[in-house]
This record gives structure tokens, C-alpha cells and sequence, in this order.
């Protein structure tokens, strides 16, 4: 019995070193595969055609309309822009004194279209609500809302600096604000102050503002929407009588896993800019409008003609006041749907910013955003001047094991540096950030404890690499999530760190790894006290802080009392002040003001059917300030078409690597880099950093000041310094003012 026992123990150990073999023969097998360049023609040039790129405009003028209607009077004028109100009907206009263009509160035509007295009513409104029902008879709310426009409503104007004031009270009701409209330095607000608003047993759930300016019939005015998904999306205006649309809706910052434990959103979509706009005719008119205050619970919003027996194109933003969650009552998750009690607490403001002709098109409203950011000092000059790949190196992570996670080093601190030195002789300039450089590796006991992982070698070791990279003026970040944690780290604990969300539970999601089962959030006051208690690490480490996570935005139960968004906003962003610039991966909008260098710059939206266009907005706003580093290239399956599409947006490559063979991660969190040992991917990383260099050293530090689609598939990129890129993402040569450009490259003008 005990030879069969050795035997069976024997075989065993051969089946599993011989998995092990196979399992690394394919993963090379795989890798060599992965860095043969896919070619696009399985799709040919049509793919260009797709909403995955940007179209070619066809410049159409639009003939308008400047005769003011006699019931308006003008009540304000600030520079350009002249501000107009009708009093019967309390609607607003907005005159351009330049061009005579005039941009409507409500929708054009409205009152020859057929339609009845509700939808004339919604589409004429400059602002309409929705409510809980107060139900008498059973003293209670409905969790059902309704809406009201301007039936039973009284409204008394006031005139205030450079505009008008609206003094709303829905009388059946009982619900009163106010709403303040004016002109301040070139741009139209408008205002609903927090402290204005008054409820009765009827409670507010949103209040839409503004929610037909701009609007535009069917495809009588040439131009589209923007939508601040991923890059940006735009939807041009169509006529789409007898077709099937949908209106669209999503939570600025992504959803609230704070209120609603389920909320079946698309995981690409990515609303991290709290911003629309229209254009109507390219280079003729157009606006961008920003949710100001209250953005931590605004939704997007864009209805194209079709959708809801409307023929007209709208967008705007609609600010969430309080709203429904399921009340828990036993552990399968059951529950009563209840109404939160408290009501958010900011301002409702919306600010339009409107540009001139030849900056009426998705690049002058990107430029009027980022100018908008520099105004106010959120945006400050960050960028490198010269192209750089992001080095994301993986030292370690942590496996399952018999008694306990059992650490698996992939990188030690001299590996790092030798890989580093390897790049450096083939002339590649970079940036580094240490993955799993803690104690237990990367996802092993996170939050981090502030000690390095000694199975990398000594805190000396470290130190040498820092001072290494410090002489050869090479930035290094280490990376951390202050926002999650999984079952591990004795640095919090369930009854005092683990959130929990408006619905009293521990807020987690199921990850089902190998390793882990579930992912745990953080609150807010955690992840706060968390980072100004490792502050000093940082400062004595010679690395900066590469953070990840802060751009999952939620609200929180804690101490018998609810926090809203706005309430985590604030905390992340006093979390952050005391560190100045920072790496942040893909942050959203309101830590912007901390954001040294952006990583993994989204490069897709979300690709729903009825988006037109994919455009590099997010890009333009931020090229020229910080650097722009593009998601891990070591998982793109689209190879030259990748590269391209860094040079076209301005974006600076990224990689992540290791010294050990891929395969000794299968048992870790990390399993999801399949395809990291830096052997395999040394010459690739040289070729790109190459290739990118080549074009985005001219312009480092530049911003773009023109965009253009010469042909499908054919984009010309116009920089400040007169600098201009052509890439032909396509299968032919393209010729472009006697100059030829290969299919799948680009050129160089300007120079």
C-alpha cells in the first residue's frame, strides 16, 4: 500500500509537471501568434465605415432664421451674447450678435407640428419635474414617479445681475425653487440654488433644465450631438420617421452601486466628462454645454428624432434630486422598494459655452472645454516634452496555497532595472510604474501595507533602482487602489471600512477569480484616512502615486446616515490635494485637478448601434497639458491599425512586463495577462516606441488645433505649432496633394 501510495504521488507529480510544460509550450505558441500583425482586410475598408471610427463630413450650409419675435424682450447682453425672454410662455432665447444666430430654450416649430397639448407643452417648457406622489388615503409616497410641466404652476420673475430670475411654485403640489437664468463672461447659466428648493409631502426626484435647447426637427439642420462616452460619440441628425430610436440615458461617473446593487449597465460605457453639445452646421454654429454643479447625480441625456413619437433631436443633462432603493428584508435579498429621505445637496447649474463658426465642430468644442478647465486652474501644463512609453512592470502576486497565499515573484528589483537598462540602450524613453512591488504582490493584501515585498530583494535594492531611474530622469510611480479590498489585508476590517451602500449591506461584486470570490468597496472616509496616512511613504520612496479605482464613484450608509456622491467627490479630492500631481487611471472629471498623467485612456465608447462616430474629445481636451498613455498594448488584437490610432490621437504607448515566463501566474488575480514576459515583447516595445516617437516628438506638448477625415479611413490631425499628421488606416495608398501615403501608415507635414 505504501509503494501504490508513492506511485499514485509519482504519477501525480509527472501529470502536473507535464501540464505545466504543455501549458507554457502553448502560451508561447500564443504570444508568438499574438505579435503577428492582424490585418484588417478580413473586413476590408469597410470596417472604416463603422461608428469604431471617425466619418468624413459633408459640409452643408445651414439657412436659419434671425427675426426676433416681438414678445420677447431683451433683458441681458454680455459680450457676444444677447439674452432674450418671453413672458407668456416662459421661453428663452439666445441671439450671437456676430453671426445673428439664435439658440432656442424650446423646441423649433413646435407649435405647427402635430401634437398634442402634453408633448406641445414638454417641448416648449424651459424646465419640467418629476415627483413622488404623495397618496393621501394611505399617507405614503408611490415609488412610481410623475411629471408635471407647467400645469398648476405659478411663476414670479425677478430681474437679477445680467439676467432673470424665476421664482417656480407648483401649487397643487407644493414644491417651490428657483431658477436663475443669466450671461456672465460670454456664456448663458442657468441656476437652480440648492436652498431654494422646497417640498411638501410631494418629493422631488429630477428636475430637467433647459431641456430642449438646441433641439432640432427630424434632419432639417445639419450636425449632430456629442456624446462624452469613452473618447466621445457623435450622433448625427437624421429623419427617422417610420425607423426604430430610443432615447438615451446614463449616470454621469457610471452608476451608483451605492443605491442600486444590479444596475445592468454597459460595462464600456464610460461618462467620465459631465458634458453635451450640439453642432448646427459644421463650421457655422454650435454649443457646449456643462453640468457645473450637481454633476455627481446628473444623467446624460440625447433623444434622437424618432424616439417617443418626438421628430426632435435633444440633449441636456437631468439632475437626480433623491432616488429609490430596495430596503433589504431577509438575507436571500428580497426587499420593499423605498425612497431615500434626504435629497442631494448641490446646486443644479448648467453653463453653455458657445463658439465661433470656424470652431463649430467636435474639435472647437473640445477646445472651448479645455480652455474652461485652464480658466479655472483645473488643467495645468504637465506634459513631458518627448514621447515616452508607460512601463508597467509586474514584480508579484499572490496564489492560494496550502496554509495560506503563497507570493509569486515575477520581477525583482534588479530584473527591473536590467530591463529598464535593455530598453534605454535601444534608445527607448519611458516611464515606469511598479505593479505588486507591496507585500504580497499585487492584489495580495490590498489595501497596501507600506513594506516592500522582500522576496523582489531588499528595501537597499529598491532604493537603488529609484536612484537609478532619478539619474537617468526617468519618472517611477507605484501603483495602488486605496477604493477595494478582497479578504486579506489587515488594514481594514468589515465593521468599520467595508461600505456599505443606501440599502445597508456591504457593497461587493462577485469577480469569481481563482483566487478571490468577491471584491469589497472601501468608504470614502477609508480611503481618505488611508492615503494621508501614507503620505510620507510616498515622499521618502522617490516614487510617485500611481492610483487606480477613485473613478468608481458611489453613495454610502454609515453611522445611521446616508452620504450622497458629492459627499465621496469631496473625499477623494482631499484625499488627493495634499499629493499635487498624481497618476490617475482613467479619473473622471472631478480629479482632474490632481491629474499629473492619465492612464489607460479610453480609446472606444461603448459602440451602441445608433452612435455615428468615434472622436478623440477626452483627447483633445487633455493633449498638451498632461501626458496621455493608452491602454496595455500587450492585449490589442488589432497591431499596425493600434499604432496608427496613437499617432492619430495624439496617446503614448503602454506595455506591461515581466522577467518570469507568463505561465507562473495562472493561479493569481493576475491570470488576466496572458501575455507579459519582456523577452517576448522587448522588440515589439522598441519597434512602437519607434514608430510613435517619430511622429509625437514634434508636437510633445502641443495641442490640437484641427481634425479632419480626408477620405473613410483617412484622418489629417492639425497640431498648434502648424505640425500635421495623415494616417491611412487602410488597406490602399492614399494620395494627398501630390504626396502618397502607403496604406497603413502615415506622413509628416508642416515641418
Amino acid at each position: 500500500m505504501v509503494k501504490f501510495a508513492k506511485a499514485s504521488i509519482l504519477v501525480m507529480i509527472l501529470i502536473i509537471s507535464l501540464s505545466s510544460i504543455i501549458y507554457g509550450v502553448e502560451l508561447q505558441k500564443r504570444e508568438a501568434l499574438y505579435q503577428q500583425t492582424r490585418p484588417s482586410t478580413f473586413f476590408g475598408n469597410t470596417l472604416f465605415e463603422s461608428n469604431r471610427y471617425a466619418q468624413k463630413e459633408t459640409i452643408v450650409q445651414h439657412t436659419f432664421d434671425s427675426t426676433i419675435d416681438a414678445a420677447f424682450d431683451l433683458i441681458s447682453t454680455d459680450g457676444l451674447l444677447e439674452l432674450y425672454y418671453e413672458a407668456e410662455n416662459h421661453r428663452f432665447m439666445v441671439r450671437n450678435k456676430d453671426t445673428g444666430y439664435l439658440w432656442y430654450s424650446y423646441a423649433p416649430k413646435v407649435e405647427t407640428e402635430n401634437l398634442n397639448s402634453t408633448m406641445r407643452g414638454l417641448l416648449s417648457a424651459p424646465f419640467y419635474i418629476e415627483y413622488f406622489p404623495y397618496n393621501v388615503q394611505t399617507e405614503s409616497l408611490s415609488t412610481t414617479t410623475r411629471r408635471e410641466v407647467l400645469s398648476n404652476v405659478s411663476i414670479v420673475t425677478t430681474p437679477i445681475t445680467k439676467g432673470i430670475k424665476l421664482s417656480v411654485n407648483y401649487t397643487r403640489l407644493n414644491i417651490r425653487f428657483d431658477l436663475e437664468v443669466y450671461l456672465t463672461a460670454g456664456t448663458l447659466v442657468t441656476n437652480i440654488p440648492n436652498t431654494s428648493i422646497i417640498e411638501g409631502q410631494n418629493l422631488l426626484y429630477s428636475i430637467h433644465i433647459f431641456p430642449n435647447f438646441g433641439s432640432t426637427l427630424n434632419d432639417e439642420t445639419p450636425g449632430y450631438m456629442l456624446i462624452p462616452d469613452g473618447p466621445g460619440a457623435l450622433y448625427r441628425f437624421k429623419d427617422n420617421t417610420g425607423k426604430q430610436a430610443v432615447s438615451y440615458l446614463s449616470r454621469y461617473y457610471g452608476a451608483d452601486y451605492g443605491i442600486k446593487i444590479d444596475t445592468n449597465t454597459n460595462p464600456l460605457n464610460q461618462m467620465t466628462l459631465p458634458i453635451f453639445g450640439m453642432t448646427h452646421g459644421i463650421h457655422q454654429h454650435a454649443f457646449l454645454g456643462i453640468v457645473e454643479s450637481g454633476d455627481a447625480h446628473a444623467n446624460f441625456v440625447m433623444s434622437p428624432s424618432g424616439a417617443n413619437g418626438l421628430n426632435y433631436n435633444l440633449t441636456g443633462a437631468q439632475f437626480i434630486l433623491r432616488e429609490t432603493f430596495v430596503f433589504p428584508t431577509n438575507l436571500k435579498g428580497d426587499g420593499i422598494p423605498t425612497i431615500i429621505e434626504g435629497r442631494f445637496s448641490s446646486d443644479l447649474t448648467l453653463r453653455y459655452l458657445f463658439v465661433e463658426p470656424d470652431s463649430s465642430d467636435y474639435v472647437g468644442l473640445a477646445k472651448a472645454y479645455q480652455n474652461y478647465l485652464v480658466d479655472r486652474g483645473v488643467l495645468s501644463q504637465q506634459s513631458s516634452d518627448h514621447t515616452q512609453i508607460r512601463l508597467e512592470v509586474l514584480q508579484s502576486d499572490s496564489e492560494r496555497g496550502l496554509f495560506g497565499m503563497n507570493t509569486i515573484p515575477m520581477t525583482t528589483f534588479n530584473q527591473t532595472q536590467n530591463i529598464i537598462k535593455s530598453l534605454q540602450s535601444a534608445g527607448v524613453d519611458m516611464m515606469v510604474i511598479l505593479k505588486g512591488w507591496n507585500a504580497a504582490g499585487l492584489s495580495g493584501q490590498m489595501p497596501y501595507n507600506m513594506d516592500f515585498e522582500n522576496r523582489l530583494g531588499s528595501n537597499q535594492s529598491y532604493h537603488s533602482l529609484v536612484n537609478y531611474l532619478q539619474d537617468n530622469h526617468i519618472d517611477s510611480y507605484l501603483y495602488s487602489d486605496y477604493t477595494k479590498t478582497y479578504d486579506y489585508s489587515s488594514r481594514v476590517n468589515e465593521r468599520d471600512d467595508y461600505a456599505r451602500g443606501v440599502y445597508r449591506r456591504i457593497m461587493s461584486q462577485d469577480i469569481r477569480s481563482i483566487v478571490y470570490n468577491k471584491e469589497y468597496y472601501l468608504y470614502p472616509t477609508t480611503t481618505k484616512k488611508l492615503m494621508t496616512k501614507d503620505q510620507a511613504f510616498y515622499q521618502s520612496s522617490g516614487s510617485q502615486l500611481a492610483l487606480d479605482g477613485t473613478n468608481t464613484l458611489f453613495s454610502y450608509y454609515k453611522s445611521n446616515r446616508y452620504y450622497d456622491r458629492s459627499t465621496s467627490v469631496g473625499l477623494y479630492q482631499e484625499a488627493l490635494s495634499s499629493y499635487g500631481k498624481v497618476g490617475l487611471y482613467q479619473p473622471n472629471a472631478y480629479l482632474f485637478q490632481s491629474l499629473g498623467a492619465y492612464f489607460d485612456v479610453p480609446m472606444y465608447h461603448a459602440q451602441y448601434t445608433f452612435y455615428d462616430d468615434t472622436i478623440p474629445f477626452l483627447q483633445i481636451v487633455l493633449r498638451g497639458y498632461v501626458d496621455l498613455y493608452a491602454p496595455l498594448q500587450n492585449f490589442f488584437a488589432m497591431g499596425i491599425e493600434q499604432t496608427l490610432m496613437l499617432i492619430d490621437y495624439g496617446i503614448y504607448p503602454s506595455y506591461l512586463v515581466t522577467h518570469e515566463a507568463t505561465h507562473k501566474l495562472k493561479f493569481t488575480q493576475a491570470n488576466r495577462y496572458y501575455s507579459t514576459q519582456f523577452s517576448t515583447w522587448e522588440n515589439d516595445i522598441v519597434s512602437t516606441f519607434n514608430t510613435v516617437s517619430q511622429a509625437l516628438d514634434l508636437v510633445a506638448g502641443k495641442t490640437v488645433v484641427a481634425k479632419e477625415v480626408l477620405e473613410v479611413g483617412i484622418t489629417k490631425t492639425t497640431y498648434d505649432n502648424g505640425i500635421y499628421f495623415i494616417v491611412n488606416y487602410t488597406d490602399d495608398d492614399f494620395v494627398y496633394q501630390s504626396q502618397v501615403i502607403q496604406a497603413k501608415s502615415y506622413v509628416v507635414g508642416g515641418v
